[in-house]
């Protein structure tokens, strides 16, 4: 809604997050905020539960050609997920400078998610 927007809008604002240029944009101060890797955190946890609802209302609701839904199942070997997470965050960090590097005139959100379907983790790690 257009108050959750403004309400949004205020707080980035506040936190000196984005400003306002010369001639009226609105400019990130920061190129990338990052988070703590491998710690649990409540605010983490609610920002990855908006980027669920945000992508199921992207699949109901963008075009195939604006958007991109894509999954793996495979075997895993849980004593290689540390070199897994760090091979998705380069990834995350090349896909970032490619759609970034440009002019730009629009906001995505790329998201990645790895997570078990089985749930012996304790027995292997």
């Amino acid at each position: 809604s257009e108050a959750k927007v403004n309400a949004a809008m205020d707080r980035l604002f506040r936190l000196g997050l984005i400003e306002k240029t010369e001639d009226g944009k609105l400019k990130r101060t920061f190129a990338r905020i990052n988070t703590t890797d491998d710690v649990f955190n409540v605010s983490i946890q609610k920002s990855h539960f908006n980027d669920l609802e945000l992508a199921k209302e992207s699949l109901l609701h963008d075009p195939v050609e604006v958007r991109d839904f894509t999954s793996l199942t495979l075997p895993v070997n849980p004593k290689l997920l540390k070199q897994a997470k760090e091979a998705i965050r380069k990834a995350q960090d090349e896909i970032a400078a490619l759609i970034s590097s440009s002019e730009t005139t629009e906001v995505y959100r790329f998201c990645s998610y790895l997570f078990p379907l089985t749930k012996n983790l304790s027995e292997t790690l």
